[in-house]
Formats: structure tokens, sequence, C-alpha cells
């Protein structure tokens, strides 16, 4: 038997971890599994992928599920601007007002440290992250700084331990912006004992990320019980009228949806993915047409966050036509129109078109000369991804008759 048996407890623990964060993140098990076995080896990770895959919330994930205090979980935007003492700390003058200098840490001294797009930071920037990826320490101006000094921790039978926290750095870089990045140097690449893919997410899974975005938003708009929030009115100073604004987001996320507006949704953050095309349950000519479409267009598609702004946008907008005493039961009436109206303005930004689309798009005929050229190849792409419904993409394109968002 070896000297530091495998204890079953200790195994429990970290399954117990694992079906925590699954049950949160949906659609990631096997990057939770990795990511969980990066930190049991004491290891760095860079987690790359498309934005809105859930790189910042995985990490976020983790550190709950594991148990580490907020204070030692830290985050560092990395930026062509940000400097080796921005991360690390420098000597700033005393708090007492004198003379003398002390050393301020920077934001890497924490257990778990994200490093959000660590390929944005100058070669200058990202080396000051090697030795503390390797020694678990930062030299400022000739004196070694501990990052995780050792401490003693006491188990439930009264055993004392002394032991060293970890540190582990979970590093995001995204593969779609080429401008302004730095690739990472071997020797930097080298420190992180994974390179871990985001997967994108089934079209099953994206409908239960969007609904369980929903409910967590619920969350995010109740008063803690334990008072780390302020309800609305307790100023006194007149913001009662918060309180109009603050049920109305709360019974919008909490109202029934429409299906059909859902199905939709997910069918334009899926055909990011070629192969996901003959999943979504378009007839025969509609799917081959997207499928035509994306591979003249699109040069990468939508993330999951597409999906809840275009959900929740709908919904909102939804409310702006409701009226009677009994508005809240006919929100899911209004959300077609309200699709069409809000999913333009949501996908602009994030849906990436290839190099001279222009060339060879041709605008519907009949299209008003003040259209613009690209609003017009977003509401395709958006009829293409239509559900197979002839109502429901009849109030589509009566919608957009009405011009583009």
């Amino acid at each position: 038997m070896s000297e530091h048996a495998i204890l079953a407890e200790d195994v429990q623990f970290i399954r117990s971890v694992e079906k925590t964060i699954n049950s949160k993140l949906l659609g990631l098990q096997p990057v939770v599994r990795m990511l969980l076995a990066g930190l049991l080896s004491g290891g760095h990770v860079l987690l790359e992928g498309n934005p809105g895959l859930g790189k910042t919330a995985l990490v976020k994930a983790m550190a709950k599920a594991v148990g580490i205090e907020r204070n030692k979980v830290g985050r560092i935007q990395f930026t062509p601007d940000l400097m080796p003492s921005d991360i690390t700390g420098t000597l700033m003058p005393a708090a007492d007002g004198s003379d003398r200098l002390e050393f301020q840490k920077g934001p890497i001294f924490r257990w778990l440290l994200l490093a959000d797009e660590i390929n944005r930071a100058t070669p200058k920037t990202q080396s000051a992250m090697l030795e503390a990826m390797s020694e678990k320490q930062v030299t400022v101006l000739g004196t070694e700084h501990d990052l995780v000094p050792p401490l003693t921790v006491t188990d439930g039978r009264g055993s004392r331990t002394r032991l060293r926290p970890p540190f582990m750095v979970m590093a995001t870089q995204n593969p779609i912006d080429q401008e302004g990045t730095y690739n990472l140097p071997e020797a930097q690449s080298d420190r992180f004992l994974f390179k871990i893919l985001m997967p994108f997410p089934e079209p099953d899974i994206l409908e239960q990320i969007v609904a369980l975005q929903l409910d967590q938003g619920v969350g995010d708009l109740l008063v803690d019980a334990r008072g780390s929030g302020t309800a609305p009115n307790d100023t006194g100073d007149g913001s009662d009228n918060l309180l109009h604004i603050y049920r109305l987001s709360l019974g919008l996320r909490t109202s029934p949806g429409d299906p059909l507006v859902s199905t939709h949704i997910r069918n334009m953050v899926a055909a990011g993915s070629e192969s996901a095309v003959g999943r979504l349950g378009l007839p025969k000519r509609q799917a081959e047409a997207l499928e035509a479409f994306l591979h003249d267009y699109i040069r990468y598609p939508l993330g999951p966050r597409a999906a809840f702004a275009m959900e929740l946008g709908a919904r909102s907008l939804a409310a702006l036509r409701l009226y009677g005493e009994n508005g809240a039961d006919n929100l899911a009436e209004f959300l077609t129109p309200s699709l069409a109206e809000v999913a333009v303005p949501a996908i602009r930004h994030r849906l990436k078109l290839k190099f001279g689309w222009q060339s060879r798009f041709t605008p519907p005929t009949g299209t008003s000369p003040n259209a613009r050229l690209e609003d017009l190849l977003l509401q395709e792409f958006i009829m293409l991804c239509a559900p197979p419904d002839s109502t429901y993409q009849e109030i589509l394109r009566a919608s957009f008759a009405t011009g583009p968002g």
C-alpha cells in the first residue's frame, strides 16, 4: 500500500464537484473532466473557443463547486496596454502616509486565476506569467513573493494538515479575432498542461442553456434574503416607480414562451455548425438552401449569447405590445413579430460575414432602396432558419416588410 492512499471520500468529493458543474453548464462534460484533471495534476489549462461558449462561466462554476472563497479567485482581462506590474503588483506608497514603500499585490495572487484572452497582451506582459506559472512566485524589483503561502487545514476529525493551496491558471484565447493579438511563445505554451477546445453546443442543449439563463436572470433580480441587495423603494427617495420595471423584468422571464420562437432561435445559433443543419428538422430544400448560404456568406457563426439575446429581447419587446388587465397571459402571442424586430440588431454584430459577400448577394425584388444591404442578408438568414410553419413565416415576412431594426 502506498504511503498516501487514495481515499474513497476524496474521490466522492471530486465526483460531486464534477456533477455540480455539469448541472450548471450544459454540454461541457468532457471539458469539465479535463479541467478537474488539470486541478488534480497541479497544472494550468488553456481554453480556446469562440465567444459565448461559457469559458468564463466554467471557471467561476468550478471555483464555486470546489468551495474556494471568492477573494481567492481572480480574473485578469488581457489587453495590449496591460503592463507586467498590472499583473504582479509593485511598490506603492504606504497606506499610513509615510515615505515608506510597500509591496501591493497584483491580481495574480489568487488560487484560481482566469487569464481572459491571454493572447491579447504583448510578449513583455505575457512573460510576466512565466515565472508565476512555473515557480508559483513572482519577482518584483529583485524581491521574490510567494503566490500561495502554505496554510494549516483541520478536517472534520480534528486532524491538522500543513498544505500548499493550488495555483491554477485557466487562460482563454479567442481564435476568431487575429488583429491586436500575439501568439503565445512556445516557452509559455508549454507551461499549460492541456489545451482544451470548447465544443459548440448541440441544438437540443442550446434551448436548455437559454432556459437556464432565464432562470439565473430571475435569481439575479431577486433580493438575497441575507441582505446582499436592496429592494426597490428601500431608499425612500421616490424610487417606487422601479417596482414596475422590477416586476415586469421578473414576469417576462418566467412567462411561458412560444415553442416556434424558441426553435427558431435555436436553429439560428445551431446553424453555425453545418453538420447540425440536417438535425434541425427543416424541409430538405430549405436545409440545402441554408447550407449553401452558410458556405457562401458566413465566416464565423453565432454563439449561445446570441440565443439568449434574442430570447430575452423578444420577450422584452413583446411586453411593450401587451394590453389589458391580463396582458401577461398574452406574451407568447406577440413573440413572433418581436423576434423579427429584435433578431437583426441582436446578430448584426455577432455573425461574421465572409470577405466580399456584397458582390455575391442579390437583394430580393421590391426591396426599399433605403434598406441596408447587410440587414437584408441577415433577414434572409433568419428566414432560412425559420421553422416550417407557413403562418409563422408569414408573420416574420410581414414584420420585416416594415423595415429592419
